[in-house]
């Protein structure tokens, strides 16, 4: 018997054009209600990572110390640091290499990046991947399984100080070659060049731009986070158009069900 309305509806599916077209209306409402879970999954967990801003260090320390208090007031702020840019040149027997680095607070390092306290002696840089590559090019390794080399450079004294370059498991926001590592709060605060600041999740509007912004300061990175909103944005807008075509195939392969007999 359950067989029989089976092949009743494909007999009827070759001789009827109403069936044939509520049967495409299905599949593509099925689809479209299967691609809309797919992105949205997709989108919440994009929403449930970090975001990182940076923002400008003006005014006197004492001013940068309000911001940071205030900052550290702000909902979903998970950590926030002061940072210091530079450069140093670092060499071996096979030659030299630039490498552009940031210093963080330990803090941050950890929470953000998961990367533990160093406990040794010997400075720590830890590579993206960019940078881990640029390395292994210039030492010419290949294949190699190591994550760690040892390296030195010069300071301004003139005194050569051995590092520990190590690959990290993060790219830190950035497709160029960059490294961290950790600074202590006097060096961050006489070299300050940025506070960083690090979100527990992402929103699709700019409501945490326009929160840090209130609290003073220029975001450097606002282009990159507005990129980042954007794109956001677009998928969320992917998702909605997704649903309502689902619905109303759905909706239609109902009223041909319901009406077109």
């Amino acid at each position: 018997m359950q067989m029989k309305w089976w092949k009743t509806f494909l007999r009827n599916r070759k001789q009827n054009d109403r069936i044939k077209l509520e049967l495409a209306a299905i599949l593509l409402g099925l689809t479209g209600m299967i691609l809309a879970m797919v992105h949205g999954v997709a989108l919440y967990q994009r929403l449930q990572t970090g975001m990182e801003y940076v923002l400008s260090s003006e005014g006197s320390v004492s001013q940068q110390n309000d911001r940071i208090i205030r900052i550290r007031k702000l909902p979903s702020v998970e950590a926030v640091s002061r940072q210091v840019e530079g450069t140093i040149t670092v060499e071996d027997t096979w030659g030299t290499m630039d490498l552009s680095y940031l210093q963080l607070s330990e803090e941050y390092l950890e929470t953000v990046y998961g990367i533990p306290a160093n406990h040794t002696a010997m400075a720590i840089y830890y590579l993206n991947s960019a940078a881990w590559q640029q390395l292994l090019q210039n030492a010419q390794v290949i294949d190699s399984t190591d994550s760690q080399m040892e390296l030195t450079w010069q300071e301004e004294s003139g005194e050569k100080v051995t590092i520990l370059a190590e690959a990290a498991d993060t790219d830190f926001g950035t497709d160029r070659p960059l490294a961290v590592t950790v600074g202590d709060s006097l060096a961050l605060e006489k070299g300050q060049t940025g506070i960083r600041v690090c979100f527990g999740k992402r929103t699709i509007d700019n409501s945490q731009l326009l929160k840090l912004q209130s609290v003073g300061g220029t975001v450097i990175n606002s282009e990159a986070v507005e990129l980042e909103q954007k794109e956001l944005e677009i998928q969320g807008i992917h998702i909605k158009y997704l649903g309502v075509l689902a619905v109303l195939c759905l909706c239609f392969a109902w009223v041909l069900h319901r009406y077109g007999k």
